[in-house]
């Protein structure tokens, strides 16, 4: 919605309105400002493919930068990553963790049997 106003804009208009079937009419004059309306405008509809798509591309690109640096820090840099490697997968062995726990304990007893 655009107002237009292209001259002037205090007016004064002059109208004359018929009031009855005999013929009485009725004078009148009308002032003040005239305001012009231009309508112009685009209607759209959700395209949802579109949203879909920004979704899985964001999706992408906030899992990429993470996977560019996992990649980088445990395969690329020599030693360093031997040892980052060590630090993010836990090599873990049910039998030694339990005997070690067992022996821990039998020594902890052992000293308050004292």
């Amino acid at each position: 919605l655009r107002v237009v106003m292209p001259g002037p804009s205090w007016t004064s208009r002059r109208a004359i309105d018929i009031t009855s079937p005999e013929g009485s009419n009725l004078d009148r004059n009308y002032r003040g400002i005239e305001v012009t309306f231009d309508y112009s405008g685009e209607f759209h509809f959700w395209n949802f493919e579109a949203i879909f798509f920004l979704f899985i591309v964001c999706l992408i690109l906030h899992k990429l930068p993470t996977a560019i640096v996992d990649f980088t820090a445990l395969n690329v840099m020599g030693h360093l990553s031997v040892m980052y490697k060590s630090i993010v997968q836990h090599n873990f062995d049910v039998a030694k963790t339990v005997s070690g726990m067992a022996l821990r304990l039998g020594m902890n007893s052992m000293l308050f049997a004292m």
